[in-house]
């Protein structure tokens, strides 16, 4: 029975329908007129992205690949305008087909049904599989949810056998397709990038490729309301501040929620601004947010940055409401060396004796040192 909490928001999408199987009665449709029935509430301090188009990406536009390029290079995050080109569009209208699949499965599906889409025995490496974090009782994701779509056993075949449950086997052609357009994406992004930083040509289509093991993935996440009174869910960060262990992040977002630190934040740490430093990223129709991840400092000594960000609850009357995302990210194939590319725009790096990981061996590292740090300080609890 579907959570009667639950309230359905439909996003601006001119054409599709709610998935291309049998069932798809059962998926709410689209209302074309109704991209965000409750708005991000005014007065909050936002954080204005650059639009960029992906249409003049795609034309050569010199002018607009150096503003990709110069704010990659200062905070890494963009508002890419994805209905300028038909490209764009289609990945646009997939990313709210696969929204409404991932609430309506999420918010149905037995818990137990769920968990049996299994995760990776490595501890923290989520690229596949259902994962939620402070679950209640009753079975209701507290902070999220979310279903992990693995690339590399669509595209590269790296677990014989393997398949999807058979509550998602129906939508497997609309995962490869939607995974395929944001690889396509993703490659006209890091080929400017490559382009400016005058590195060999071709050197991250031949580390980024699409049917090559990578870990890269597609993740809906699901972040139930919090109704009610005071809840100490509401005071917290849902997704506590990081920097994804990626190159690139693509995301789709209907409900605010994400946050990222002004440009004059003062940093505790790291990864810890001031709190008074984080600002409100307002989702906007037919745009997808990009950012890079922290392979791109790895690979140009720092030239390139890694976004920093965070998810809270969404703010007043959209604190009601589902918040789905749907992510895609793209990562080195497991065999790149994690090491500066050569480059006169790069800084060389001193002669050291360490050991260059691979992306997998650096991967993993990353991420298990993140997941252990969180969990030591209380902030990430996995349902058992």
């Amino acid at each position: 029975m579907e959570n009667p909490a639950v309230e359905t928001q439909a996003p601006m999408n001119p054409k599709s329908d709610a998935s291309t199987d049998a069932n798809a009665d059962v998926v709410p449709t689209f209302d074309p007129n109704n991209f965000n029935p409750v708005p991000l509430p005014e007065g909050l301090p936002t954080y204005d992205l650059p639009k960029v188009s992906i249409a003049k990406l795609l034309s050569g536009d010199k002018e607009e690949a150096k503003t990709v390029f110069h704010i990659c290079s200062k905070t890494g995050f963009f508002y890419l305008n994805l209905m300028d080109h038909p490209l764009g569009r289609k990945l646009w209208e997939n990313a709210c087909k696969a929204r409404n699949v991932g609430q309506h499965l999420m918010s149905t599906i037995p818990l137990e049904d769920k968990k049996a889409f299994l995760m990776r025995p490595e501890k923290g490496v989520l690229d596949r599989g259902f994962s939620s974090s402070s679950s209640a009782n009753e079975g209701i994701a507290r902070a999220v949810e979310s279903l992990n779509i693995p690339r590399d056993e669509l595209f590269a075949k790296t677990t014989p056998g393997w398949e999807l449950p058979a509550w998602l086997r129906p939508y497997e052609a609309l995962f490869k397709e939607i995974q395929t357009d944001a690889h396509a994406v993703e490659q006209i992004i890091l080929g400017i990038l490559e382009k400016e930083l005058e590195v060999e040509p071709g050197t991250f289509a031949r580390t980024h490729q699409l049917d090559a093991p990578t870990y890269s993935f597609l993740r809906i996440l699901r972040y139930p309301p919090i109704l009610g009174g005071a809840d100490e869910m509401r005071e917290r960060p849902r997704v506590f501040a990081h920097r994804d262990v990626v190159s690139i992040a693509m995301l789709f977002t209907w409900v605010g929620g994400l946050q990222i630190p002004k440009d004059d934040a003062v940093m505790l740490d790291s990864v810890t601004p001031t709190e008074d430093s984080w600002l409100w990223v307002r989702p906007e129709p037919g745009y997808m947010i990009v950012n890079l991840g922290d392979s791109m400092p790895v690979f140009t000594n720092g030239v390139l940055k890694s976004g920093l960000h965070r998810v809270v609850t969404a703010h007043e009357n959209q604190a009601q409401l589902d918040r789905v995302s749907v992510l895609f990210t793209g990562r080195p194939n497991w065999e790149v060396p994690m090491a500066p590319l050569v480059s006169p725009k790069i800084p060389a790096t001193r002669e050291s004796s360490q050991t260059v990981e691979s992306c997998k061996e650096w991967g993993d590292n990353v991420i298990k040192a993140y997941y252990l740090d969180n969990v030591q300080k209380g902030r990430i609890r996995i349902s058992a």
